[in-house]
This record gives C-alpha cells, structure tokens and sequence, in this order.
C-alpha cells in the first residue's frame, strides 16, 4: 500500500451524480419566490419548480438524475441566500424553528461550519457530518411523535425514511427531497458518502449542505402544514448517550497535549502511507479541532477516515479489485462490518487479520463493535450521543489509534520501505517526532494492549469484582454472640445434613496428599470467617493467571460466557443486599428497635448467612472454572449448559429471597440445599476432578467442608 495518489474514492456513476450541473445553468431571476418574507421555504414553489412526482413513480421506477437537476438550482438558490447572513442573523430569523428541533445548538454550529472560510478543507464535510446525525435523530423523534406508544422506531436511516408516518407527517415532496440527498445509494446519499469516509477534499458541493441545512429547519412548519394536531408542539426527545468520565478506557492512553507551535502531528500524518494524498487536509483538520478543544468534531473526522485507510488496507492485503475501495451506488459499501469481519464473503479467512497483529483488531473492536464498549461510530453517526459534553479522553482514545495505525505504515527513510511489509518501525519513528514525547508511550501501550471489552474481559473484571464484595464480608456486624444466640431459635440448619451432601461431591474428588494435609490444618482452624478469604484469593489469582485470546470466539463460547455473566451479576447483587441488611439491622438492633417479627428474622439472617456464604463461594469457583476451562469446550455443551442454566436459576433465587423487600432466609437455605445436591451429581456424572487444576481443587474443598 502506498501513499495513494488516487483523487478520488468515488466512482465515476457516483462522481457523476455528485457534480452534476444541469445545462444553461444559473439562470438569473427565475426561483426569487422560493421564501416567504419570514425566510421559509416556499414548498408550493419548490414542488412547482422541481415536480419531484414525474422522477419518482408508483411502480418503484425512480429517475435520480432527473430529480437532481430539478433539485440543483432550488438548493443553488438556497445556499446563496443563506450564506448572506450572520450568524447572529441566522439565529435570529429561524430562532422559533430552532427551538422547535430541539437541536439549535446543533444547527447553529452547521450553519457556521458551513461559512467557515475552512470549507474547502473539511468544514464542509464535518458540518455535513454534524448535520445528517442531528436530521436522523430529528426525524426518529418526529416518527415516535406521531406513532403508537408502543412503536419502536427504526435504528437505521433507510428503514426510517421508508416509514408511511413520516409520508403523512412531512408529506411526498419532502420525503423525496430527503429521499435523493440522503436516501437511497443511487442517489446523492450524502450521509453514507461523508459518514464512511469516501468524500475527498472538494468533492462535497456546499450548496447540497445548505438545502439540507434548509429542509432540518423547515421540519417543524412543515410537519404543521400537513397536521393540524397539537402533538406537534412539542417533540418526543429521547434521551441521548453521555459517556461517562469514569471508565477504564479513560486510563488507557495518556493524554495528548497539543500546541499551535507543534507540527509532530502534522509531520507524521504527511509522511505515513496510511493516509490519502486527497484526505490530508481532513487529517489536519481533525488535529486543529482537537487542539481547540472541539472533541467531538476531531472523532468526526477521524472515524471515517480511519474507515478509508483500512479499507485500501483490507483491499491491498485481501487482492481486491479497485472498486472495493470506492462508493458505488449499485453495491453494498465496504464498511468496517466487511474490514474487521474474520472471513471474506466468499468464505476465505480475511488476510487482513494475520497482517495486523490482534492488539490492532482489539483496539478497534473495542471501541466499534462490542456492545459493552462506545460503538461511537454507529451511535455517533445515528446522532444519538449529547456532543454538547463529549469527553476529552474519548477524542483522546480515537486520536490515538489514529496515531497507532499511522505509525505503523510510516516509511524507513534508510531502506526505502514502509511498514506495510510487516516490519515494525515504532523505535526509528523517534527521531523524526521527537516534538511530541506520547508518540513512544503510545506505541508502547498498543503493543501491550489486551481488549477491555470483550465478553471475556468483562466477566475477569465482573468476577472479580464479586470476589472482592464477598471478601468485604469480614467486615459484616455481628451482634455480641453471646446475647445473640442466647435469644436464637433451635432446629433453624440440619448441619448435619448439609454436611452429608458437600460430603458426596468431595468422595470424588482425588487430592494430592499435600492438597489433603493443607485442607486439613485449615479446616482444624477454630476461627473462620463467614467467607473463606483463602479461596477467594486463590480465584483472584487464578484470574489473573489465566490467559484467554478474545479474538472471534466460537459462538458457543459467547453463549456460556453469557451464562456465566448473569451468574456472578445474581451473586453481586445477593452481596450487596446481605451487606445492606447486616449493616441496617445491625444497627436497629443495637438501639433495640427491631419488631418481634423483625428479631426473628435477624437471627434467621445470621443463622442460615454461613450456608449463603459457602453457596456463593462455591459458586464462584464453579463459574471461575468453567471460565478458565472454555477453551478446552467441545460438543458437550449442550449437558454443560444445563448445569450453568441450574447456577443461573439458584443464583436468581438467592438475589431475589434476599431482598430486603422479602428476607426469606429459610428459603435462601433451601435454595443452597438444593444447588449442592446438583452440583453434587455434575461432578459425579461429568467431570474427572484429577484433571482440574490443584489450585481449583483446594477451592472446592475449603469451600465444601467450611461455614
């Protein structure tokens, strides 16, 4: 892959619609009714002079060409118009129809981008790619308006626009106008054009962005026009995606500083092969905005950007044709679904996977794809996330990837080849930036870099944090022992019952003589804790221990991690509750204000908490088990997943009678009598416990024989 001196990434039926500009055109004097006195479009004019409805027939036949160049001297029109004003005035003159969006702020910020003297250099396209998020979201809002309560509304732009709600809302004429700019791939369809990073430096028209800057303002006077129902008022607002400042990402790389008087950014993003010739200025631009602190436009650029490079990446790796590498409006974009996806589609592993090492697929599934991560590009894009507070650490994290990758395909200027040949160039890359010191931190982050939020990752982090709620239980408040079970009712635990059944699955179980020798000081201990801390430390540690790729993991896998998940979010939540009511009855027993009933119960807590503990304890060695286990998985998950089906419904069980709107401790007991009788016969009947781990082994048995 080199620099690419392509000019264009669009192709040439695309390039076409694009540019278009009908014959004899401008004509002088013929559109001067298109506003009213107010400013407002005049949609009796706009339809008279377009006449959308001969380009868009009832049998499906749409004439695309033909509508642009009905559209292109109306938008041409409004564009001219509207650049006259200032932005004061702007404001001023639609100030009642801003408000109505609800997205003022957003329009206003369009409208400036788009008379920024920085047009032709990307500000065109990020007000593009500001307002076609804000129109999405708008027309979702103006959708739930008008439906069913019980309607959801459609997650994407194309299904949306197809909705006969907004038809009879906005009207025919509307819709086809929206139809040609941001609709279907035959035609202009800007938003996918600007959004998955095909738009080259001066390929946007500016006055396309006006008209359709025209159209968001004029949705409330034309939703009115054709409905004379009051609900159009005011819109139903969804409530939109705030990042929070405390998450792990945040932590992940430190953070950039950058000056007016520091070219290092500039510098590399010249020199790397991973960025276009043509799509330079939009590399810089998102450098400027993120210096003036405007995060959230800086993310805007870079993700389709970052989506342009790795598709010539994914094309030059894989052999594709050309074509791959351009918008074309008779098939399917390659999009990051297609670049990151494991397999080509004609079912051949997808090269692009065995070039770049996993850190790099992990750093970019991290933030696009795992439900537990941002997606920003897919919420971004949707505009369903409150850019008004977009985080720094966020831009941050994106900037730096983009950094990763341009590193990586920058050229050794000694030999002449760039890294693209699979050759690691991190460590001569310093000299030539030394301005700014992150660029090595950053380099060596990635290398090091694990996923965060892979199904895998969030369970380690939410079985350790299980882990660590349960170790607080040393710290549970007991009353005085001697009062407490001098007042205690008899016969509440059949210990020896209980026994009998841990019993049964430690008959199985073949220990190490040391194992055995170990077990048993331990057990001869007179004090224990509530909670065994020796096996929940040694789960912590096996957590750590334990090694697991997270790249494409079978679908079955994903299926028990699942399982497991809810698992130890049940058991999470019986913690908490437990630490809840000892610290609250604790509290009001000492000031002695606790109801007969209430007394009772206290005493029933304490009584049957040591069979909840062992319960939870063992639970999380299992789960912790089958985690470290996963990989060595075959055809017998359907029987294994029975088993954890078993756990989930008696952790359930255990979070729901342990409620303090219930506290039904009795049962709780039950519930554990019940679980280890299972687990009694899973282990006896499935699993040969030689061969789990010596460390898993002194979990299970500490866990078994102490309360």
């Amino acid at each position: 892959m080199d620099k690419g001196q392509r000019s264009s990434y669009l192709s040439s039926n695309v390039k076409k619609l694009i540019c278009f500009q009908p014959d004899g055109f401008p004509q002088k004097g013929c559109y001067g009714d298109l506003f009213f006195k107010d400013g407002l479009l005049n949609w009796n004019a706009v339809e008279e002079i377009c006449n959308l409805d001969q380009c868009f027939s009832q049998d499906g036949v749409s004439d695309y060409i033909m509508a642009i160049s009905h559209l292109y001297p109306v938008s041409y029109q409004v564009h001219a118009s509207i650049c006259q004003l200032t932005t004061e005035e702007f404001e001023l003159k639609y100030e009642n129809l801003l408000t109505w969006t609800t997205k003022s702020k957003h329009l206003l910020r369009c409208f400036n981008l788009l008379k920024s003297p920085q047009s032709q250099t990307g500000c065109l396209v990020t007000s593009l790619l500001l307002l076609t998020s804000t129109l999405e979201r708008l027309l979702g809002d103006i959708f739930l308006t008008c439906s069913d309560e019980t309607v959801t509304c459609p997650s994407l732009l194309k299904d949306l626009l197809k909705m006969q709600e907004l038809r009879s809302v906005l009207g025919e004429s509307f819709m086809n106008c929206l139809e040609v700019f941001i609709g279907s791939p035959c035609g202009l369809n800007l938003r996918n054009l600007a959004w998955h990073g095909f738009l080259s430096d001066g390929e946007l028209p500016a006055h396309y962005v006006s008209f359709l800057l025209m159209l968001t303002i004029s949705l409330a006077e034309t939703a009115k026009a054709h409905n004379e129902q009051t609900h159009f008022e005011k819109l139903s607002e969804r409530q939109l995606i705030k990042y929070s400042e405390s998450t792990i990402i945040k932590d992940v790389f430190q953070n950039i500083e950058l000056t007016q008087t520091d070219n290092s950014m500039s510098k590399l993003f010249s020199r790397s092969h991973f960025v276009t010739t043509s799509m330079l200025s939009l590399w810089y631009l998102a450098s400027d905005f993120f210096q003036q602190e405007r995060y959230e436009y800086a993310v805007m650029i870079l993700l389709p950007q970052l989506e342009h490079s790795l598709r010539r990446l994914y094309a030059s790796v894989n052999e594709m044709p050309g074509r791959v590498q351009t918008a074309e409006s008779a098939e399917f974009y390659t999009t990051f679904n297609e670049i990151l996806s494991p397999e080509l589609a004609n079912g051949t592993p997808n090269l692009l996977l065995q070039f770049l090492e996993p850190c790099y697929i992990e750093l970019l599934l991290d933030i696009l794809v795992h439900p537990e991560g941002s997606r920003l590009r897919d919420h971004l894009s949707h505009g369903e996330v409150d850019i008004l507070h977009f985080p720094k650490y966020l831009a941050n994290h994106v900037l730096c990837i983009a950094i990763t990758f341009c590193l990586r395909f920058c050229p050794d200027d000694t030999s002449g080849i760039d890294c693209f040949s699979g050759r690691d160039c991190f460590s001569e890359l310093d000299g030539h930036f030394g301005q700014l010191d992150n660029f090595s931190e950053i380099s060596i982050t990635v290398q090091d870099y694990r996923s965060i939020f892979h199904p895998f990752s969030c369970f380690r982090r939410e079985l350790s944090t299980l882990i660590c709620s349960l170790l607080e239980w040393k710290n549970l408040a007991q009353p005085n022992e001697d009062e407490f079970q001098e007042n205690c009712s008899e016969d509440l635990y059949d210990k020896t019952a209980w026994e009998r059944i841990i019993n049964t699955i430690l008959q199985q179980t073949s220990f190490a003589k040391s194992s055995a020798e170990m077990a048993d000081r331990y057990t001869s201990q007179e004090e224990r804790s509530v909670c065994d801390e020796e096996v929940l430390k040694i789960m912590l540690s096996l957590l750590d221990d334990c090694e697991l790729h997270t790249l494409f993991r079978p679908r079955y896998e994903l299926e028990v991690i699942l399982v497991l998940r809810q698992v130890a979010g049940h058991c999470l939540q019986t913690s908490h509750q437990i630490q809840q009511i000892s610290q609250t009855r604790y509290s009001e027993w000492e000031q002695k204000t606790l109801r007969s009933r209430q007394r009772n119960n206290y005493k029933r807590f304490w009584f049957h908490l040591p069979s909840v503990a062992q319960t939870l304890c063992l639970l999380t060695v299992v789960i912790g088990s089958e985690f470290n286990n996963i990989n060595k998985m075959t055809g017998a998950q359907v029987k294994k997943n029975k088993f954890l089906k078993k756990c989930l419904q008696c952790s359930e069980n255990l979070a729901s009678l342990s409620s303090s709107s219930r506290n039904k401790w009795l049962e709780c007991n039950e519930v554990c009598k019940t679980w280890l009788d299972q687990v009694s016969v899973y282990y006896d009947q499935h699993i040969v416990w030689k061969h789990v781990s010596t460390a898993i082994d002194y979990a299970v048995y500490w866990c078994g024989v102490g309360v």
